[in-house]
Parts: structure tokens; C-alpha cells; sequence
């Protein structure tokens, strides 16, 4: 059972909105469209995973998708966080290409594709801090001291998967997407005649502890609020040019029209400058009067105060 849905991750989106609000010219603009390359296949690679977990049986599995749960003065990240009332799972996901080597003397993997060797932080690590640090989150806040197991998934099916030194070790905790449900029922019958937990208030805990990204958490050096661009964008040209006329939003260049041209540019404000908006910000970031900005704003955002000091938000 999916107690917690995947949903495109809020970092994913805070990168396409910086590659339609940034200048090309911007320093970083290069950067930010290979981050966010890297970022959407690896949320590819993450729903190609869920696709697996759907086809395994509903119970006794829980199911938590992008968990960012606090640990001590930080946080942590989980991809996938599956518990039974015996033990956890945690999944880190991987959509890499080509051929992997887990070079388990320094702590590194090493992919070769395209005649290129690339080296990388060792998902065996991350996933074993996560584990350590999941661990303590569940001491910490006097939860039931689960066992918690971890997993590498490679989404890609084509990938090779090779070990330098311990191959047992690592073929017992990498695996390709598509043998998922075989190393889960491994691990059930590992766990058959452990003690069960009651996890109901674990599930609780989780959900209330979870805490989403805001934008100075995101938003990355050599980028000031300044350097975003305002405006309603047309989904055609895609000039920041739209002015509203008669219900419509009217380009002056390409003379595409659109009814809803704004929720993207409020969704952008949200994403990029602040996560609450007043009538005057809408009023600038829009270009557009008062009475307009109160209209758009009332009916696709909730409110809060009242007066001059009524903010919107999601």
C-alpha cells in the first residue's frame, strides 16, 4: 500500500521554472540545464522502480516515496522507504547507462559510457548512512527499532553491473529494477519468524516529520531573485509578453492566446521568489492591475489575514 505518492520533485521543478525564468547568457544557465537533465532521469528512473513495486502485493508492504526527514541539526533524503511489521527497506534508485564498476576498495563507482569513464560517490555508502541515519531517526524518537535493509535498484535494464573486489556482497545489495520482487521475497523469508512491530505510529511519525524543500534550500549560488524574469510566458513563443485582454491572455508577437497562461507564472513565483504571494508581488510579477491580481489570486490560491496584510499560498 502507497502510503506516500511519488510527486515530481520539488527540485525538478524549481530547475525547469530557473530554465524558463533565467537568461540564456545567465553564468549558471548552463548548469542548471545539466542538473536538470541528471535530475530527470533520475526521476524516470525512480517511476520506471514504482512500476515494479506496483505489481507486488498490497499488504504488508508500506510504501513511502521522497521522504526528507530530519536528523539532528540537518536533514535526510530517502528515495523509497518500504517497512513491514518485521523489518525496512530502503531503496536508493539508479538510472545510469552503460558499465558499472563498484570499486569497493575506495569507495567509489565508476561508470564507462560512450567511451567515457565518469566517477561518482559510492551508492553503497549512501545508502548505508541512510540506513545509520534512519536508524538513529527511529531511536531518537522512541519509534520501534525496526531492521532496516537497503537495496541499490539500476532502472536501466541494459546496465552492466560489475564488482572489483566483493561480488557477493555487492550482488546481494545491487540489483536491476526487474529482480526487485525476487530480493523482497528473499528478504520476507529472512524475516518470516522475527518479532512484529507495531508500525502505525511509525507511519504517523513519517508523514508528520516530512519536510518539504523551500526555495533558500534550493536555490542555488550565483542566482539572486533579481536576476528572474517576470511576466506571464507564452506557451507558444515563449516571450515573456502576454498582456491580458477580455478574459485572454494575448501574445503581441506570435498572437497565440491562452485562458491560463498565469497559473504557471504564479507556480514559478512559488517555486523561485517566495512560497506566499500578496496582490501587490502579483501585481509585479504578472504585470498586471489590482483587480486582476485579486481575481487570479482568490481563485486558485488559499488566503490568509485579512486587509493589506492578505497572503496566498498553496
Amino acid at each position: 500500500m502507497i502510503v506516500k505518492k511519488r510527486e515530481i520533485p520539488r527540485k525538478l521543478q524549481v530547475l525547469e521554472a530557473l530554465i524558463r525564468r533565467l537568461s540564456m547568457n545567465h553564468p549558471r544557465f548552463s548548469f542548471i540545464q545539466e542538473e536538470y537533465a541528471k535530475r530527470l532521469a533520475g526521476y524516470h528512473g525512480e517511476r520506471q522502480v514504482d512500476y515494479q513495486l506496483n505489481l507486488l502485493p498490497q499488504k504488508p508492504l508500506y510504501i513511502f516515496h521522497d521522504l526528507r526527514l530530519p536528523h539532528y541539526q540537518h536533514y535526510f533524503q530517502i528515495d523509497t522507504l518500504l517497512i513491514t511489521e518485521n523489518y525496512a527497506v530502503i531503496l536508493e534508485v539508479k538510472n545510469f547507462t552503460g558499465t558499472l564498476v563498484f570499486d569497493e576498495h575506495f569507495k567509489q563507482l565508476i561508470r564507462t559510457a560512450d567511451g567515457k569513464e565518469e566517477g561518482f560517490q559510492s551508492p553503497l555508502v549512501q545508502a548505508e548512512n541512510q540506513r545509520r541515519k534512519l536508524k538513529e531517526y527511529l531511536q531518537q524518537h522512541q519509534l520501534p527499532s525496526l531492521p532496516v535493509e537497503s537495496l541499490i535498484v539500476i532502472s536501466h535494464p541494459g546496465t552492466i553491473i560489475k564488482a572489483d573486489n566483493d561480488k557477493e556482497e555487492v550482488s546481494q545489495k545491487v540489483i536491476h529494477s526487474e529482480f526487485l520482487a525476487e530480493r523482497l521475497d528473499q528478504l520476507k523469508n529472512n524475516y518470516a519468524h522475527s518479532p512484529s512491530f507495531p508500525i502505525e505510529k511509525v507511519f504517523k511519525h513519517l508523514l508528520t516529520s516530512h519536510t518539504e524543500l523551500t526555495a533558500k534550500d534550493y536555490l542555488f549560488k550565483g542566482i539572486n531573485k533579481k536576476d528572474i524574469r517576470t511576466g506571464v510566458q507564452c506557451p507558444e513563443c515563449k516571450k515573456f509578453s502576454m498582456k491580458r485582454l477580455y478574459n485572454n491572455w494575448y501574445c503581441p508577437f506570435c498572437s497565440s492566446k491562452s485562458k491560463d497562461a498565469h497559473l504557471q507564472a504564479l507556480n514559478d513565483y512559488l517555486l523561485l521568489v517566495n512560497p506566499s504571494i500578496t496582490n501587490n508581488q502579483c501585481q509585479k510579477f504578472l504585470h498586471i492591475n489590482r483587480h486582476l491580481a485579486k481575481r487570479i489570486l482568490s481563485k486558485n490560491l488559499k488566503v490568509s489575514g485579512y486587509a493589506n496584510k492578505r497572503v496566498y499560498f498553496k
